[in-house]
């Protein structure tokens, strides 16, 4: 196949004579890295592009033109190979995502797993005395704007697949709001995805399918309170939760004077996770808090609250699977609404499809290009 569409002279003379085996297989390893250490080099998307299709690994050079594409700088080659492999339909992977697959291949590498577990547990316990807005605030009606999923239309189908796809029990709750745009989780109780109209015209199915994927993905179980809440507020309940399930260890010296005026709400929270908590959640909390005693590390929630966004961004690219089309996204998103900068988000997505995590996953859930 390799010789049909692509022969070996289009690459550099040094890499022609490599076969498959160890030596190729260092020439690909130090190609990553290189993209790696400095993601605008396109020669080296280039080269990898190439050393992956004299692999045999057909997957990987597909991600790559993806990439090359994504930014503009694909050639002819790179941007037919892409097309002619890229899926028209959502993909229909052989088994929804497991806890153990959202942590191998969809959660981002530097994302806080202790904070995560904190919030997780503390929202699934006291959710519901947390702060949030009923629906009505934002003009819903729960029966005249209620979605029906099993409607076929992209919106609905995006949703819908997504959830399976992501290996979620259930689709959420959908409404239609009158204003805003997209699809963004709302801060009610339980949270809800709330739909903009121009989701009904105005957007592509890919493009739906993007903003299912990262909206859904705050419905797992470590993320509902980075959707629904400000670092600050973030900051907030992490005293109160501490208060609670390691109250020597709750020092918040600079969040005390701060959150006086918020001390009820506080107060409600504390006191309903001390009557709530099972003996082990509690156990689990004040290990969690332990560990970052132990460590010395800072329990920071603007990053974690960044570092979700990031892994919202890997399940959106997961349920779309168009590399092209969820790079160009994201180097046009608004980033003044956004935990993670632009940079940062762009950096993540090449770290994240080239460095392997997304290959994986796709080869695990036998969605990958064999030939």
């Amino acid at each position: 196949m390799q010789e049909e569409w692509e022969p070996d002279w289009l690459l550099p003379e040094q890499y022609r004579v490599l076969k498959r085996g160890d030596g190729l297989n260092k020439a690909i390893d130090d190609t990553i890295k290189t993209i790696l250490a400095k993601p605008s080099d396109a020669d080296a998307y280039h080269l990898l592009f190439h050393l992956f299709n004299k692999a045999g690994d057909y997957d990987g050079s597909w991600c790559v033109a993806g990439l090359v594409a994504a930014f503009g700088k694909a050639t002819r080659t790179e941007g037919e190979w892409y097309r002619e492999h890229l899926l028209s339909d959502m993909i229909d992977p052989e088994r929804g995502l497991t806890d153990d697959d959202w942590l191998r291949y969809i959660v981002a590498d530097r994302q806080d797993l202790v904070l995560s577990q904190i919030f997780g547990t503390s929202y699934l316990v006291a959710g519901d005395v947390m702060f949030h807005h009923p629906l009505q605030y934002y003009g819903i009606d729960t029966v005249k704007h209620r979605i029906d999923l099993s409607r076929a239309t992209p919106m609905t189908s995006a949703l819908r697949m997504g959830a399976k796809i992501l290996g979620m029990g259930s689709e959420p709750p959908v409404f239609g709001v009158e204003h805003g745009r997209g699809l963004r989780c709302l801060p009610t109780q339980p949270m809800v995805i709330g739909v903009g109209p121009d989701t009904l015209e105005d957007r592509s199915p890919v493009e739906l399918r993007f903003m299912a994927g990262k909206a859904l993905s705050y419905f797992y179980l470590w993320h509902p309170m980075a959707a629904l809440y400000e670092p600050m507020q973030l900051g907030f309940m992490l005293m109160a939760i501490a208060r609670v399930a390691a109250p020597e260890l709750a020092n918040f010296a600079a969040l005390d004077s701060l959150a006086k005026d918020l001390e009820t709400g506080l107060k409600r929270l504390s006191n309903t996770l001390d009557k709530r908590l099972s003996d082990d959640q509690r156990k689990l909390l004040r290990e969690c808090f332990e560990a970052y005693r132990d460590s010395g590390r800072a329990l920071d929630v603007g990053d974690w609250d960044a570092q979700v966004e990031l892994t919202s961004n890997h399940a959106g690219l997961y349920v779309t699977d168009d590399i092209e089309a969820v790079g160009s996204f994201l180097l046009q998103e608004y980033s003044n609404l956004s935990p993670a900068d632009t940079k940062t988000k762009i950096e993540d997505f090449v770290r994240y499809v080239v460095g392997g995590r997304y290959r994986s996953l796709r080869k695990e859930m036998g969605v990958d290009i064999e030939l």
